[in-house]
């Protein structure tokens, strides 16, 4: 793989995103399929696939690739069915192990989508455009504002009861959903953030709670986020004596990282987004975890 993820695969995931939501309709006949619901399901399915796509890339442990259920599947003879049952079974693993929401919550009831039918031909199809042999595409570079701008594309568009997408912008103007250029959002965080973090110890720092009060895909609260990890680093920078397992780690290359436990807790504590639209909070969540 050698292509960093562009808008290329945004075009491929609008096509996608129509072919999915044709195929949950005619192979979930019983169900009421309604504009909210068909939206929902196709947001949901390629979601949890991306996510888990992004997490192989970064080497993170996801029990079960998705190659590997693929295969799993081929090997015991294409099952009708089986394939979205496979990959399922392993986003319950997922479920327990990061416990962020995208796959649900420990207790909570499961999302329809994880009992629909799911075509095996689409799902085979999709795993192998992203993770075959052959995909060019390198999800490890992902970078956050191509999830923002998917959330944008979707906004402008809609799946109706028969699967079809039609443009709606007008539904993005009603919603005020504007995807904000980098440079802009890096421009007003670092700017009402610096004076805040300056001097402060992580403790103080972890006080300071930062809302959105229309986060949309959560591009500033990334940015917020980010600049609160810089502001740790730099202070366990100056403050040698300060470090501890709990906190900071030395890399192979000898730089200095916060720990994963440190990262989710000044999520937890800091980071705050609300938005009219569950879709918009969804991408939000997703991509505050990657």
């Amino acid at each position: 793989r050698n292509r960093a993820v562009d808008t290329d695969f945004l075009q491929y995931l609008e096509g996608e995103r129509a072919r999915l939501a044709k195929s949950l309709i005619r192979h979930n006949a019983g169900l009421h399929w309604d504009v909210a619901s068909i939206n929902e399901a196709v947001q949901v399915i390629l979601d949890r696939l991306i996510f888990q796509r992004v997490c192989e890339d970064r080497d993170i442990d996801t029990f079960q690739t998705l190659r590997q259920a693929l295969a799993l599947w081929e090997r015991h003879g294409r099952r009708k069915g089986d394939l979205w049952t496979l990959i399922v079974g392993n986003q319950a693993n997922m479920r327990a192990a990061f416990n962020g929401g995208l796959y649900g919550r420990t207790g909570a009831p499961s999302h329809f989508v994880e009992s629909c039918v799911v075509d095996d031909r689409w799902l085979a199809d999709f795993i192998d455009h992203l993770a075959g042999d052959e995909s060019p595409y390198l999800f490890s570079t992902l970078p956050i504002e191509i999830l923002g701008s998917v959330y944008e594309r979707f906004l402008g568009s809609i799946i109706d009861e028969q699967g079809n997408v039609t443009a709606k912008p007008e539904i993005r103007r009603q919603g005020g959903v504007f995807y904000t250029p980098e440079h802009i959002v890096a421009h007003i965080v670092d700017g009402a953030l610096a004076p805040l973090l300056e001097g402060k110890t992580p403790e103080q720092m972890r006080r300071i709670q930062i809302l959105d009060p229309a986060c949309g895909s959560g591009t500033f609260l990334i940015r917020a986020l980010e600049k609160l990890f810089q502001a740790h680093i730099h202070y366990y920078h100056l403050n040698v004596d300060k470090r501890d397992g709990k906190s900071v780690y030395l890399d192979v290359h000898g730089d200095l990282k916060l720990t994963s436990e440190l990262k989710k807790r000044i999520a937890k504590e800091c980071i705050f987004g609300v938005d009219i639209d569950p879709q918009a909070i969804e991408v939000s969540e997703m991509s505050i975890y990657l």
